[in-house]
């Protein structure tokens, strides 16, 4: 079973990581826990750590990752 967040019954639209994520451009790059974030020059959002490297195609799928991969590392 999946564990859930308020942010998954209030929606992502307020939630931190989802409102750092929206600000990621090719020329501004954010870090969110041990992961650099960007947004390459084919408008796909590239996942950065030692131990992954990882591109995906928009907003909505780059925060589930990045959401799941936090919530792993915590639990």
């Amino acid at each position: 079973m999946e564990q859930m967040d308020c942010f998954s019954y209030i929606g992502q639209d307020v939630d931190p990581i989802y409102l750092l994520l929206s600000k990621v451009t090719q020329d501004q790059p954010i870090q969110i826990e041990r992961f650099e974030i960007s947004l390459n020059n084919h408008g796909l959002y590239e996942i950065k750590s030692d131990e992954i490297h990882e591109a995906k195609p928009d907003l909505d799928s780059c925060y589930k990752f990045v959401k799941a991969t936090i919530y792993h590392i915590l639990s």
